[in-house]
């Protein structure tokens, strides 16, 4: 049909690598199995073409050509729409016509059917490749892509509800779960086309659906049993843990379960989505829900959810490795339902049908199954579903002989899994239950995990006393169980092997778990680490920390140097971005950075500050910390710092107020901390403030310096920070006391003054950007900052500052805005305090002499980066660094570019000047470059992108600019510099950055793509 490919031509598809066909397979990239399911007609899709962004399918092209089964074009593309919404992954559906295009969400719950002329097409309208590729059309149509009505969210829902339901009716959690992971195992079976028709009739059995239909439990069991003796395997027999018989079960189960089978929406009682195809629905999505539906109840023992594209990203950077063996063996020891392993096996199968060039057997893939798969887990209900994921990867895409044998021949069975392959335990350390038990002769090659993320409490646990005897005393901060697991997992793994572990980010990045990365860096060399802070409301939205996920290999035993000087570890920290709402994790060139193991080991904060910090943010830093820090000033000042007092809770012992020695206290003023003052730095004169026994009868500690900061001059601030993170701090020198959820610092009255300051510092945009290269709590915890790391912030008493005159000026200058503050209604000080607040972020950076170009850093870090970290919603994906640069905004970015390469072309001697310009793919500036050269303009083909020869010369390199933004070309004596129109390609940073890469490439000599 020519008419598609004039579309796909028209609309900027044509030469991309990320189109992909059954004339075009990508047999070697994440999802591969599932494209292959969209593009195959005997699955029931068909579709022409899949588009991926990243690695991820968005949208599937049709031909129309309705079949003759379906009555009309409209019923076609419902049944395709089920199809895909079953698949979990494309958001589109996309019918072209000879003249106009037909697109449709897979969502059930939006019908809306959108039409566009082929003259309309271009290839940075609707429905392009751009349009994709940039998520402006998740920006345009957010309602498409809603995440909470995709089918993982809605399976997830439903199971958990039924399950519920059925614990209603005399069943326990486990036999409940369990019940239902055996309907879903015999639903795929039957789905599958491996127990059909003809199977039934030659045992004389009915079908799934209809003795549920007809309650008949004993025909359930008899139908159970034979699938049993036909098939074996671990899931359908009866053992412990494993579901109770159907004819024992209560009647009113059947109707919960008939209900699940229609696809009814189980809260709501509404039937407003598509039913469940277990016949396309992927293996790894049924795990990745069964992971969810288990850490659901698990959380007691630390259990979190890997969603399905972590685990994904996981296990491909886990077999990345060209070195490693043909027939390697991986090893989970946490597994959870299985997501990592199943991932992993499917990769496996994929790489072995890649070597071998056909599909695999039935029994080659059951001896890649039973020989190079092992996992274990704590949970024996987890054990069973990790079985129970891996058989139906086992299953699935069986050629009809494969599935004739497996029926027919009684030897052919599906091999026994739990205890044998599955240990409620480390099976392979030989003591069940116990991971870290005795290290195994026969280690893994790869070990792929997301261990318990669990604080231990109480007594020492077994894992604290190996850790002590076996590893020498290594650091388990705050006695986390995943410190544990990492320690351990390096013995479990051959030198050289592999291990991909997601950990709490705390470990990996924060400062209290310095001396785990050190010793870890001993056991280990780290090839990369990505830190998912940013995402994590969006990745883990249950879980109360961030996570990472590294990449290791064990080390040879040395008795000298250990981490080699050359040895680097690759950083990546992927930030919130649209594309996120389709599944794609996006990765930029300011995302990326290296970092010196020796660097990790000896710095405690390296990986905090190279989160958002560049060379230039670090050397600010470290310039005015040499200088002092607010807890040095404590320190020489003689102040006095500390919390408020704590209330009493379960685990606190009860102070009464009563007692003479706390009559102190109970007699203070008490100020909330909800009363605290937000858009200024000076308490309200009428604040309203009964005494502490008022509201308190007790307390667990008293606080505040034993009552020290409860009067005189002193700075408080909340824990909690502003959406900007900004320190909401103020001064004040009345009696009163506050909880511990503020903290303070206090000095005499002579230091009042400084005090002021030091609370307008605290307040400004300069110390918002200094806890953003410095607070782990603020960029990767909750928005707040914690009393240490306020004391860890650089500042400068006057008497050791290199301007003692300019200290005092401000000092004083500050002192008189208090004055005036004090001195007016409360009601008015908002206003005075916003009209001179550019003067004070003025003033402020004047007094720690940060330079204009620094000063460009902190404006945008405090008011871009800031109020974008870590959205809560991917509603809220519209952040401030995605959104469209202003002219300034890019003015702004074009002078900091040809400053830095005009400085380095004086530092080494060059001539001519660097000059640049903006340049726009069309009109809509929907994209946008940087067109840079030295001495006079070239002779430009044109003045926008869109018909630059370097267009197709981009295209042929790398795929089409439009879908692989922030580039560099390079074209005669021009130099172009391909952008998205987001504020985070186009800040000082960036400029930075791009710089950097530019001078690279002039380095290299390289006048092509760099």
């Amino acid at each position: 049909m020519n008419y598609l490919s004039s579309w796909l031509d028209h609309l900027g598809y044509q030469g991309s690598e990320n189109l992909i066909s059954t004339e075009h397979p990508k047999n070697d990239r994440p999802y591969s199995a599932e494209i292959e399911d969209m593009l195959s007609a005997s699955r029931g899709i068909g579709a022409s073409h899949v588009y991926c962004v990243g690695d991820v399918p968005v949208v599937c092209f049709f031909a129309a050509a309705v079949k003759p089964e379906f009555h009309s074009l409209k019923t076609w593309a419902d049944h395709i729409r089920a199809k895909v919404w079953n698949q979990g992954l494309a958001s589109v559906v996309i019918i072209f016509q000879e003249d106009e295009l037909l697109a449709f969400s897979t969502l059930r719950t939006n019908d809306q059917e959108l039409r566009l002329g082929l003259s309309e097409a271009t290839p940075t309208g609707p429905w392009s490749a751009y349009d994709f590729s940039s998520s402006a059309v998740q920006q345009r149509l957010p309602e498409w892509f809603n995440p909470e009505l995709r089918i993982d969210q809605r399976l997830l829902m439903n199971l958990s509800k039924v399950v519920s339901q059925i614990q209603q009716h005399g069943l326990s959690r486990e036999e409940a779960e369990a019940l239902m992971a055996q309907v879903i195992f015999i639903l795929y079976l039957e789905s599958r086309g491996i127990v059909g028709d003809c199977y039934r009739a030659k045992h004389h059995l009915t079908s799934f659906s209809t003795l549920v239909t007809e309650g008949d439990g004993a025909g359930l069991d008899t139908l159970i049993r034979t699938l049993a003796k036909t098939f074996n395997g671990d899931f359908l027999n009866d053992h412990g843990n494993g579901p109770p018989l159907w004819r024992d079960v209560n009647k009113r189960v059947f109707a919960d379960v008939k209900r699940f089978l229609l696809g009814d929406d189980l809260l709501s009682g509404q039937f407003s989505f598509w039913g469940y195809d277990f016949s396309i629905i992927p293996v790894e999505l049924l795990s990745s829900i069964y992971e969810s539906f288990l850490a659901d109840r698990q959380r007691d023992q630390g259990a979190y959810y890997t969603p399905r594209h972590l685990a994904t990203m996981a296990v491909e950077e886990a077999f990345a490795r060209p070195s490693i063996p043909r027939k390697f063996r991986v090893f989970d020891g946490a597994c959870g339902s299985g997501i990592l392993l199943t991932t992993a096996f499917q990769k496996m199968l994929a790489i072995a049908e890649a070597d071998a060039g056909r599909k695999l057997s039935f029994a080659e893939r059951v001896d890649i199954l039973v020989h190079r798969i092992f996992g274990a887990d704590v949970d024996p209900t987890a054990c069973w579903i990790t079985a129970f994921s891996l058989y139906l990867c086992l299953l699935d895409r069986l050629t009809p002989s494969d599935v004739a044998v497996l029926q027919e021949d009684k030897d052919v069975t599906l091999p026994p899994l739990v205890s044998a392959k599955i240990g409620h335990g480390n099976i392979m350390a030989g003591k069940a239950g116990d991971f870290f038990g005795k290290e195994p002769k026969d280690k893994f090659d790869i070990l792929i995990s997301n261990p318990p993320w669990k604080e231990q409490r109480g007594s020492v646990a077994p894992f604290e006393k190996l850790i002590v005897d076996k590893y020498h005393g290594a650091s388990i901060p705050d006695r986390q169980i995943a410190a544990a697991y990492a320690y351990v997992a390096t013995r479990r793994v051959k030198v050289g092997g592999t291990i991909a572990l997601v950990l709490p980010l705390n470990l990996l990045i924060g400062l209290e778990s310095y001396r785990f990365r050190q010793a870890l860096l001993e056991l280990v060399s780290i090839d990369r680490i990505i830190n998912f802070a940013d995402l994590r409301h969006l990745l883990f939205p249950k879980a109360k920390n961030a996570c990472a996920l590294i990449i290791a290999h064990p080390r040879k035993k040395a008795n000298g140097r250990i981490i080699a000087p050359a040895e680097m570890i690759e950083y990546l920290s992927p930030k919130a971005d649209p594309r996120l709402a389709l599944g794609a994790v996006t990765i930029t060139q300011n995302d990326r950075s290296l970092v010196s193991p020796l660097e990790v080991y000896n710095h405690p904060s390296v990986f905090i500050q190279n989160y958002w910090g560049r060379e230039e943010d670090t050397a600010l830093l470290s310039r005015i910390e040499r200088f002092g820090t607010v807890g040095s000033a404590v320190a020489q000042r003689q102040w006095s710092s500390a919390k408020g007092f704590h209330k009493t809770d379960n685990n606190n012992h009860a102070i009464p107020l009563d007692r003479p020695d706390m009559r102190w206290l109970a007699e203070l003023p008490f100020l909330a901390t909800r009363q605290m003052p937000i858009d200024h730095p000076l308490l309200d004169q009428d604040a309203i403030m009964p005494l502490v026994r008022e509201k308190f009868k007790e307390v667990a500690t008293p606080g505040g310096c034993k009552g020290a900061l409860f009067d005189g001059p002193r700075v408080i601030w909340r824990n909690g920070l502003s959406r900007g993170l900004q320190v909401r701090a103020f001064y004040s020198d009345r009696p009163f006391a506050f909880q511990h959820t503020a903290c303070c610092v206090g000095g005499p009255k002579e230091d009042a003054e400084v005090l002021q300051f030091l609370s307008i510092y605290l307040r400004s945009e300069l110390a918002t950007y200094f806890i953003i290269l410095s607070s782990f709590s603020a960029i990767a915890d909750r928005q707040a900052v914690s009393k240490t790391e306020v004391l860890n912030l650089p500042f400068i008493l006057p008497a050791h500052h290199p301007n003692p005159k300019l200290a005092n000026d401000v000092i004083s200058e500050v002192a008189e805005l208090f004055q005036r503050l004090a001195a007016i209604p409360d009601w008015l000080r908002k206003l005075e305090y916003e009209g001179c607040s550019d003067w004070l972020e003025q003033r402020v950076l004047a007094y720690f002499g940060v330079t204009a170009d620094e000063a460009d850093l902190v404006r945008q870090t405090a008011r871009i980066v800031a109020p974008s970290l870590q959205p809560t919603s991917y509603k809220g994906l519209s952040t401030p660094l995605n959104q469209r640069p202003s002219v300034e905004f890019m003015s702004s970015y074009l002078s900091t570019l040809t400053d830095t390469l005009k400085n380095w072309q004086i530092a080494r001697g060059g001539r001519g000047s660097f000059k640049a310009e903006n340049l726009f793919y069309d009109e809509d500036r929907r994209l946008g470059a940087v067109h840079l050269w030295v001495g006079d303009r070239p002779a430009a083909k044109t003045e926008s992108l869109k018909n630059l020869d370097l267009y197709r010369k981009g295209a042929g390199q790398t795929g089409h600019i439009l879908e692989v933004p922030d580039i560099i070309l390079a074209e005669g004596r021009s130099i172009y510099l391909i952008k998205p129109m987001q504020n985070r390609y186009w800040g000082v940073r960036a400029a930075l950055a791009d710089s950097e890469r530019i001078l690279a490439g002039l380095d290299a000599a390289s006048h092509s793509r760099f």
